[in-house]
């Protein structure tokens, strides 16, 4: 797997794109440096954390953007905030997703079992799902989350923040310059579908936003 990174330069600024591997079917997570601000994490691993801190001087990070609350992008927030003193920005959306990120897993496996329990899925099947769903809390950990508002001024230039709910009701992407950041709003193989974060309150995921 290619953990590598690389630098754009858009004249202004130098942009850093760093790969990170996960643990998941997914494969590995682009984060992205400018300035004194890091765009997502990557999750709670020993192998991403190596990459990370080789790859950024993290004590000369401020700011923490979060697009969305998937713990293969925020899941070494804390360790980010712990090592740096940054501020860590999410949607208000998404908010609870990092302050109370064990609780959140086990209240949406709550909802996601009785889903398929009326659905009819077999208890083999339902039992494999729970372990699953339930290992995703040793990828990340609760920390303090600030609420991101329209605009980011970093010591590069404005972050123009654009809510885009469909991957998580909190996702977003950044704008900055002519560089957009899509986070999962955007992917090369599979559709950004809400499987981990689901709606289930009678309506469809799309009229919920």
């Amino acid at each position: 797997m290619n953990t590598g990174h690389f630098i754009v330069d858009t004249g202004a600024v130098k942009i850093q794109q760093i790969q990170v591997p996960t643990p998941f079917r997914v494969g590995p997570v682009n984060i992205y440096l400018f300035g004194d601000t890091l765009i997502d994490t990557g999750p709670l691993t020993p192998s991403a954390l190596e990459i990370l801190t080789k790859a950024v001087d993290l004590t000369s990070i401020k700011k923490l953007l979060i697009t969305h609350g998937h713990v293969d992008h925020h899941g070494l927030a804390c360790r980010v905030k712990h090592l740096s003193g940054c501020s860590i920005l999410v949607h208000q959306h998404d908010q609870a997703l990092l302050t109370e990120y064990s609780d959140q897993i086990m209240q949406k496996l709550s909802a996601y079992r009785v889903f398929l329990e009326k659905a009819g899925l077999s208890e083999r099947m339902l039992s494999s799902f729970v372990e699953i769903y339930t290992s995703y809390r040793q990828y990340g950990e609760s920390c303090d989350a600030e609420l991101l508002e329209k605009n980011v001024h970093t010591e590069a230039g404005t972050v123009q923040v654009i809510h885009t709910p469909g991957h998580t009701s909190g996702s977003v992407c950044f704008l900055f310059d002519d560089t957009l950041f899509s986070g999962d709003t955007l992917l090369p193989t599979i559709s950004t579908n809400p499987s981990m974060n689901a709606v289930f309150d009678g309506r469809c995921g799309l009229t919920s936003y």
